[in-house]
C-alpha cells in the first residue's frame, strides 16, 4: 500500500482484524416462521418435480409400440 513498512504492518493487521472480527459473527437463527416457510417451498417444489417426471412418463409411454 505505501512505501513505508510500519504502514503497511499496521494496515496488514486492521485488515486482519476485520476479517477475524466478520468471521466471528454468529448467522441469526431462524424463526419457526422461517422454518416452515422453507418446508412448504421444498415440498411445492418436490411436487413440481414429480408432476413433471409423470408427465414425461407418460409421454414416453405414449411413443411406445405395443407389438403383442
Amino acid at each position: 500500500m505505501s512505501r513505508s513498512q510500519q504502514r503497511n504492518l499496521s494496515d496488514c493487521l486492521q485488515k486482519i482484524s476485520a476479517i477475524i472480527a466478520e468471521a466471528s459473527v454468529r448467522p441469526h437463527e431462524p424463526s419457526a416462521e422461517d422454518v416452515a416457510l422453507r418446508a412448504a417451498r421444498i415440498e411445492k417444489r418436490n411436487n413440481q418435480r414429480l408432476k413433471q417426471k409423470k408427465i414425461f412418463s407418460a409421454v414416453k409411454n405414449s411413443r411406445r409400440v405395443d407389438f403383442d
